[in-house]
């Protein structure tokens, strides 16, 4: 994985991928994780995607905080995996060619771009900017209820992507603007609101955990994290399923044990 979290991804493999813990496959897997980090680590170094060094404390109200938004991630998240396919069903009743379909979204990231270039790729340029802190209040939730849509809406118009990019980005302009509202400066909320809506995406809550401390290297966001990931992963998978692949397996008939 390039972002850098070679533990959590040797977790993520057995979590996500194999879909059991097996200690015949993990030592293979780590291997191969590591040899890719520490390559990586000799050519360009410790690059962090989340240099976040800022000290922080277990208190009553960042607690009370963590559940309000692992409650809202669980929301957004589960709105976010439905759209997915739905969005695949509406382009289908459109009586337009397939090979022209692309054109919808396409017209309307076009006419967005001026206003919201944020929108466009996987946008870690503007994770980047979030956490230099120079994205307002009002832009933050503009952007996570955008790509909230406009995410699912390309995927089901006929764009290839993947979905853990926009997972990312949307717990990071949500956790953002937690950080905004009543951190004045911290990047507490933006990581954890990160790793709880990918992990709930992709249905990864343990490697999700240990991705976002290796990211960070701050053991105090793993800890809060924990919770807010619970709460969320609780929620989605009540709403929606494990994760958009099981989700997507099952609006096909196809479903998994």
């Amino acid at each position: 994985m390039n972002l850098h979290p070679p533990i959590g991804a040797a977790i993520f493999s057995q979590e996500v991928i194999l879909r059991r813990f097996s200690k015949k496959n993990i030592l293979p897997i780590l291997i191969g994780t590591f040899s890719s980090y520490a390559l990586s680590y000799l050519i360009l170094g410790n690059h962090r995607f989340f240099p976040i060094d800022d000290p922080f404390e277990f208190s009553i109200t960042n607690l009370g905080l963590c559940i309000l938004l692992g409650s809202l991630c669980g929301v957004f998240i589960s709105l976010y995996m439905y759209l997915i396919p739905t969005m695949g069903q509406l382009a289908k009743t459109i009586n337009i060619n397939p090979q022209f379909r692309p054109l919808i979204p396409a017209i309307i990231l076009f006419l967005l771009s001026p206003m919201l270039p944020h929108l466009l790729g996987i946008s870690l340029g503007s994770i980047s900017l979030a956490l230099a802190g120079k994205l307002s209040l009002s832009l933050l939730i503009i952007l996570c209820l955008s790509k909230i849509i406009l995410t699912p809406l390309c995927l089901g118009f006929g764009f290839f992507g993947g979905v853990f990019g926009p997972a990312l980005f949307i717990g990071s302009m949500l956790g953002g603007a937690m950080d905004v509202t009543f951190s004045h400066g911290g990047h507490l909320f933006l990581a954890i609101g990160a790793a709880t809506m990918i992990a709930s995406t992709i249905g990864a809550p343990f490697a999700s955990v240990l991705i976002i401390f290796e990211l960070t290297g701050n053991h105090m966001i793993a800890l809060f994290s924990i919770i807010s990931i619970l709460i969320a992963y609780s929620i989605s998978n009540r709403l929606i399923g494990k994760s958009i692949f099981d989700y997507q397996l099952k609006k096909r008939g196809i479903q998994l044990s």
